[in-house]
C-alpha cells in the first residue's frame, strides 16, 4: 500500500485565520517580537518549520524559527541582539537571555537541476537567496515546510504538508533517493520525526532509507553523533529505536545494539529485558524528567542490557565477573562507539562509572566501600537514574530505591549517619583560656 495521495491539489494552499487552529497566544513572546518587528520594517516575516507543525498538532514546540526576505545584514541592523552565524549559509541568532530565535533568509536549492548521478557528496551548497516557495521546496519533509505569515495570520502550504499532517505521514519533498543523497542525515531525521510524532513513514521514503542507509556514514561523524543522541534524548527513544531497526539503520549506526536485539530470543538468560523496554523507561517522564536526560545517561542505557547479559553469562559458568573485567567490557563497548564517532573520552569514562555503579545498588555494604562514598562520587545522580530505569524496565520492587534516596538526602543535607546516636565532641579550649573554677 502506498501512502501517496491520489489528488493533485494546486499549490500554494492558504488557510485563513478562521480555517486553522494555530494561535498567537501559543507562540513564544520573543518569537512574536521578532516576527512583528520584521513585518513593521517592511519585510515578509513567517514562522516556519517544526514549530508550525507542532502548533497545528496542538503540541508545544521546543524552539521557534523565523524565515524572512530580509538579508542577514539587514536583520543585524534591525536587532541589536542579533548575531550572524554559519559559514555555508549566514543565519541570524536573535538572543533573548538564554533563548535564541533563529532567523533565516528565504533561499533556494542549487541542486534542483542536477540529476541523481550528479549528486555525489552529502550536503551540496544551497546558499542562494530565493522566494518563500523556493525555500519550502528546499526543506526536508512536507510537514516541516509550512509557513505562518504574521502579516495576515494565514498558514501557507507549498508542498502538501497539511495533507500529510492529517494522514500522519512523514514524506520527503521531492524524490526521496535524491534528497537522501543530498544529505543522508535526513534519514535519521525522518526516523526522529516519525518516532516523536507517532507518524508512519511514506512507502517511497521508507524504501529510499533502506536503499541509502549506508550513505549516512559518509557524513561528518560529529554531525551524525549529534543526530543519534538527539534521537534518544527527546522522549521518543523506544519508537525511534524500533524504526531504526525496521529500516536497517540500527545495523549501520549502532551495530552492537542491533546484534543484541537480533540475538535476544536465543539467549539463555532472560532476566535482562530487551533493549526497547529500557528505552521505554528512558522516555517515561515519571521515571526520568526530560531535563535529566544527559548524554552519559543515554549511552549508559543503550549499553546496559549488553553489559548485564555478559555478567549473567559469567555467573552461569561460576566465574563471577570482577570489577576489572567489567571495566574492560565497558571500555570495549565504549571503544566501538568511540571509534565510530567522535566522542569525548571523559564522557566515555563517565558511562563506565555509571554502569559499574549498578551492581553496588543491590550489594550489601562492606568495609571495601560505603554508600556515603558512592553518593559522593561523580555521576552518582546519573547512576541512580539508570537504576530507576532498570527498576521500571525489569518491574523490580520500587522499594529498592528508598534507602538510596534517603541516603542522598542525608549526605547532601549534611546530616549525620545516625542522627539519634550523634555524640558531640567536647569543644577544644584555647591553652590561654583560664581554667574553670
Amino acid at each position: 500500500m502506498n501512502n501517496s495521495t491520489t489528488d493533485s491539489p494546486r499549490y500554494p494552499i492558504t488557510l485563513a485565520r478562521r480555517e486553522h487552529s494555530l494561535s498567537r497566544k501559543d507562540i513564544d513572546p520573543n518569537a512574536l517580537k521578532v516576527l512583528y518587528r520584521l513585518h513593521r520594517s517592511g519585510f515578509v516575516s513567517c514562522l516556519v518549520g517544526g514549530s508550525v507543525r507542532d502548533l497545528l498538532l496542538g503540541r508545544q514546540p521546543k524552539d521557534f524559527d523565523v524565515a524572512t526576505d530580509a538579508r542577514p545584514n539587514q536583520i543585524k541592523r534591525i536587532f541589536r541582539n542579533a548575531f550572524l552565524v554559519g559559514r555555508r549559509f549566514r543565519l541570524a541568532h536573535v538572543r533573548f537571555g538564554e533563548m535564541t530565535i533563529e532567523v533565516s533568509t528565504f533561499r533556494r536549492s542549487t541542486t534542483d537541476e542536477q540529476s541523481l548521478e550528479e549528486i555525489e557528496t552529502p550536503v551540496q551548497r544551497d546558499n542562494e537567496y530565493g522566494s518563500p516557495e523556493e525555500d519550502a521546496h528546499r526543506r526536508d519533509f512536507t510537514i516541516n515546510a509550512l509557513f505562518y505569515n504574521i502579516a495576515d495570520f494565514t498558514v501557507i502550504d507549498y508542498v502538501g504538508g497539511l495533507a500529510d499532517l492529517k494522514l500522519k505521514i512523514v514524506r520527503t519533498i521531492g524524490e526521496p533517493n535524491k534528497r537522501f543523497r543530498e544529505d543522508p542525515v535526513r534519514m535519521i531525521r525522518a526516523i526522529r520525526a516519525a518516532g516523536r510524532l507517532h507518524f508512519t513513514i511514506d512507502d517511497d521514503t521508507g524504501k529510499a532509507i533502506v536503499a541509502n542507509r549506508e550513505r549516512v556514514m559518509e557524513c561528518p561523524s560529529s554531525r551524525v553523533l549529534e543526530e543519534v543522541l538527539t534521537l534518544f534524548r527527546h522522549g521518543a527513544a523506544e519508537p525511534s529505536a524500533r524504526l531504526l531497526e525496521h529500516y536497517g539503520l540500527m545495523d549501520v549506526l549502532l551495530p552492537r545494539m542491533s546484534a543484541f536485539i537480533h540475538a535476544y530470543d536465543t539467549l539463555p538468560q532472560k532476566h535482562v529485558r530487551p533493549m526497547y523496554e529500557y528505552l521505554a523507561a528512558l522516555d517515561n517522564e515519571k521515571v526520568i524528567p526530560r531535563d535529566r536526560l544527559s548524554v552519559e545517561l543515554v549511552i549508559a542505557t543503550l549499553f546496559y542490557p549488553i553489559v548485564m547479559q555478559k555478567i549473567s553469562e559469567s555467573e552461569v559458568t561460576q566465574q563471577r565477573m570482577t570489577p576489572e573485567e567489567l571495566q574492560k567490557l565497558v571500555e570495549e563497548l565504549a571503544s566501538v562507539f568511540s571509534n565510530r564517532w567522535i566522542f569525548p573520552k571523559r564522557k566515555l569514562e563517565a558511562v563506565s562509572d555509571i554502569l559499574q555503579n549498578q551492581r553496588r545498588f543491590t550489594q550489601q555494604r562492606t568495609r571495601r566501600w560505603r554508600s556515603s562514598s558512592l553518593v559522593s562520587r561523580p555521576f552518582f545522580d546519573e547512576s541512580l537514574d539508570l537504576f530507576r530505569i532498570v527498576i521500571n524496565a525489569e518491574q523490580l520492587d520500587p522499594a529498592l530505591l528508598q534507602p538510596w534516596e534517603q541516603r542522598v538526602a542525608s549526605v547532601r543535607k549534611g546530616l549525620p549517619r545516625h542522627p539519634a546516636q550523634r555524640q558531640h565532641r567536647p569543644r577544644r579550649r584555647s591553652r590561654l583560656a583560664p581554667p574553670l573554677e
